[in-house]
């Protein structure tokens, strides 16, 4: 046997309460292989973590308060007898109405405010491929579906330098959006990413990559801030617009991003932290290599319309 290879997969989806629904999934893959003409073997593990959860405000809202359906009509077609009833049950329906006004409830209003918002989705993924070469006896269990950090076995003298590889990353999200009105939607995005590299001569590189709103002449100055997207339909009703086309609307993007890159030549004295990360910047400033920061409008303003003959401009 000069190759094989072992897989591990499992799901969880638990239903916690009506408004937090998350997901886990947990993936493991091991590879070895061994060429016969040297010593030991060489194994590869590649593992994933990821998780999401939907949130929805209004559901949340509506554990403490949730409005009364209004009651619809019912048919239409009744008898010129009936009429004068219906005359005073409408009557009385406008007093309730303004009866209704005139007692303000603050949680109705919560309530209108929260149903524009969009379900949250916070999603965080973990990913770890590692490597070993030349390796030399029977490699646990735990090393390769994730739960043990080292395989604790020795590797060949023909082995050299090149022992192996180690990459590890973590990336972390959240999406929502505003529905102002029926035409009006706004979505934002968030996202922050963590990358560490080890070599085989002790030297360990970070790069961290997130959104990001620069401002001044050099973009020295700026804040970790979502890219958004905005999009108005509707715009077929506007004076001009209508005499030319039967459906319409207006767009605007922007994403911006941070990168930074640092090296240690003996390895990282910690690692950096999703709610902490200016402090590891600003402590480690001298190990820092790289820097660079974006800024995208896309577009800046956009159109989009469908002309009466089914023609897109």
């Amino acid at each position: 046997v000069t190759q094989s290879s072992e897989t591990f997969n499992t799901t969880y989806n638990p239903a916690i309460m009506k408004w937090l629904k998350p997901s886990f999934n947990y993936t493991a893959s091991y590879r070895w292989s061994d060429d016969l003409a040297r010593e030991g073997q060489n194994v590869s593990t590649q593992l994933r973590f990821g998780s999401n959860f939907n949130v929805v405000p209004v559901q949340i809202i509506e554990l403490v308060y949730k409005p009364k359906k209004s009651a619809r009509n019912k048919s239409k077609s009744r008898s010129r007898n009936s009429r004068s009833r219906s005359r005073k049950s409408t009557v009385k329906e406008e007093e309730s109405k303004q009866d209704r006004k005139a007692s303000f409830n603050p949680l109705q209003y919560v309530h209108g405010l929260t149903k524009k918002i969009n379900p949250i989705s916070l999603s965080y993924t973990e990913t770890l491929n590692r490597s070993a070469n030349q390796i030399i006896g029977e490699v646990p269990t735990g090393y390769k579906f994730g739960w043990l950090p080292d395989h604790g076995l020795k590797q060949s003298e023909e082995v050299g330098s090149n022992l192996g590889t180690w990459d590890h990353k973590r990336d972390g999200s959240i999406r929502t959006g505003i529905k102002l009105t029926r035409a009006i939607n706004i979505s934002t995005n968030f996202s922050q990413n963590f990358s560490t590299t080890r070599s085989n001569t002790g030297i360990e590189q970070l790069s961290m990559t997130r959104d990001f709103f620069a401002f001044g002449e050099l973009f020295n100055e700026g804040l970790p801030f979502p890219g958004w997207s905005f999009r108005m339909s509707g715009l077929e009703k506007w004076p001009i617009i209508k005499i030319i086309a039967k459906s319409a609307s207006i767009e605007h993007g922007y994403s911006g991003k941070e990168t930074r890159s640092w090296q240690f030549e003996e390895g990282a004295p910690k690692q950096m932290s999703f709610s902490s990360f200016g402090a590891f910047a600003k402590d480690f400033k001298d190990n820092e290599r790289s820097s660079r920061i974006s800024r995208n409008f896309s577009p800046l303003i956009g159109m989009n319309m469908t002309l009466h003959k089914n023609i897109s401009v």
